[in-house]
């Protein structure tokens, strides 16, 4: 079927198929088509003709994000907004939990939201196309989706470059690193759907093995120890103070990009990632809950969303200008249970 939410969803043999079909938004999630995707699992969890699902995107991007861009403008008018939050965590745990198969063919940009519903399920399909980012600190934002559970799972150093800067990275870096479970070539993607709706979920390891490729050498495994010695502490100003020392054009880019971001944003997801390795999803996202409510509200998100996707050429006036002026225990304030409705989780 087709609606008017940009979603197709369509029983292909023994495949359920998910096609994001918002190409002009690069399939941006609005909340609508959250609650048609999660409506479209419940409902071939019990159909036995559905073996496993499949999520793809529609033209250049498997999914640049949530709709961002509709929270802040609700939050302008002091309309709800909670509800888009709630529903995508709610389908983002459903994804991680789903008892059978979900493969994402992460076959153009992977942003934000769209790392959500891709990073949370069993099969990952990197090609030469994938442009992975988790870019929220640029809008005064953070690493939400679920990315408390899945950055948190790469080694730490890894995890809070990409979290804290939103770094894009390509399909061989995600399959180095691990955010990827498989590395196809974009031209064998038809083919792995068409045998995958034919022979089923019980053949689905053998076929994805059978069109993997050795994905090129990663730029980021070069990195690596760049990495490592700048991102190696937890702390915000000590990272800053590490890439000051580090030389070359990797150091000099990411310093300069970093001099964009927001500090508090930068130290908030420091943070999440540091006290979110050992929980569960469950319990990252009910936290990401409490804290993109308040977020949503503050002056960073204000200020990053207007000059990221609303006036370009603004320059942000964020809250704290200096990573040393970021209080902790305003940090700790984001983390504190809410005194409304709690994610149910």
């Amino acid at each position: 079927m087709t609606s008017d939410r940009h979603i197709q969803a369509e029983i292909i043999g023994r495949l359920g198929r998910i096609t994001l079909t918002r190409p002009a938004a690069l399939n941006a999630l609005t909340r609508a088509m959250i609650v048609e995707i999660h409506a479209q699992l419940r409902a071939w969890q019990t159909c036995p003709e559905v073996e496993a699902v499949l999520l793809r995107g529609e033209g250049r991007a498997f999914c640049a994000g949530g709709d961002i861009k509709a929270v802040w403008e609700a939050v302008g008018r002091g309309a709800p907004y909670s509800g888009f939050f709630w529903d995508e965590y709610l389908l983002d745990h459903a994804i991680h939990v789903y008892p059978k198969p979900v493969i994402s063919l992460l076959d153009g940009f992977v942003m934000g939201g769209g790392a959500g519903i891709s990073m949370l399920g069993s099969h990952r399909v990197a090609t030469e196309r994938t442009a992975f980012a988790m870019p929220e600190t640029a809008i005064g934002f953070y690493p939400d989706a679920g990315g408390t559970f899945f950055l948190s799972r790469l080694p730490l150093p890894l995890a809070r470059y990409l979290g804290m800067t939103g770094a894009r990275i390509d399909g061989a870096d995600c399959a180095w690193c691990g955010l990827a479970t498989h590395y196809i070539p974009s031209a064998r993607l038809a083919q792995v759907e068409a045998e995958l709706a034919a022979e089923g979920a019980g053949a689905l390891e053998v076929l994805l093995s059978r069109h993997r490729a050795p994905p090129p050498e990663s730029a980021l495994s070069g990195q690596a120890a760049a990495i490592d010695r700048s991102f190696g502490v937890a702390d915000l100003p000590g990272i800053l103070a590490n890439l000051a020392a580090e030389t070359g054009d990797w150091a000099e880019t990411t310093r300069a990009h970093v001099a964009t971001l927001s500090p508090t944003c930068m130290a908030l997801t420091l943070r999440q990632l540091e006290t979110g390795r050992g929980l569960s999803l469950a319990q990252a996202l009910v936290r990401e809950y409490r804290m993109s409510l308040r977020m949503a509200l503050g002056n960073d998100f204000r200020e990053g969303v207007r000059a990221k996707l609303v006036e370009r050429g603004y320059v942000p006036r964020w809250r704290q200008a200096t990573a040393d002026a970021v209080a902790p225990a305003a940090l700790d304030a984001l983390f504190a249970p809410l005194d409304q409705a709690e994610l149910p989780l």
